[in-house]
């Protein structure tokens, strides 16, 4: 495929996208090798993630990487779980390591935790999202 076809195959995909969502979007055209590093420039960093959230409950960082299960340090350690999980591309094995060895499936847990308190309680669905919009 020539680049030139490759172009056109990206503004026809432009353009139905832009039917479909109703108005006019902007397409930046990069190398493969920008691209990534714009892509992983865009992520945020663990520790950037479990500052921030600890920062927002005045909790200490060091606190959420402990085993303890004291109700501010593990809602902390969720809500940097499920940041960590829908805003970037680590496994949750990775996740999991980096809060005191956890497994994948504590993160898998935490996650749905979030997620099912949100549809609950509206305080605590507006605390997410506060954090989660520092993200964007």
């Amino acid at each position: 495929m020539t680049i030139l076809e490759k172009n056109t195959e990206i503004f026809l995909v432009k353009s139905k996208l832009e039917r479909l969502v109703g108005k006019e979007m902007k397409v930046l055209i990069l190398p493969k090798k920008q691209a990534y590093k714009e892509l992983l420039k865009r992520e945020p960093k663990i520790e950037d993630v479990v500052k921030t959230v600890c920062d927002y409950f005045h909790v200490e960082p060091e606190k959420v990487l402990t085993k303890s299960r004291k109700r501010e340090f593990a809602q902390c350690r969720q809500i940097s779980m499920y940041v960590l999980n829908t805003k970037t591309r680590m496994s949750l094995k990775n996740i999991g390591e980096y809060f005191g060895g956890r497994d994948h499936t504590t993160v898998i847990h935490s996650t749905q935790t979030v997620r099912d308190l949100m549809d609950v309680d509206e305080e605590y669905k507006k605390n997410v999202q506060t954090i989660m919009q520092k993200f964007l």
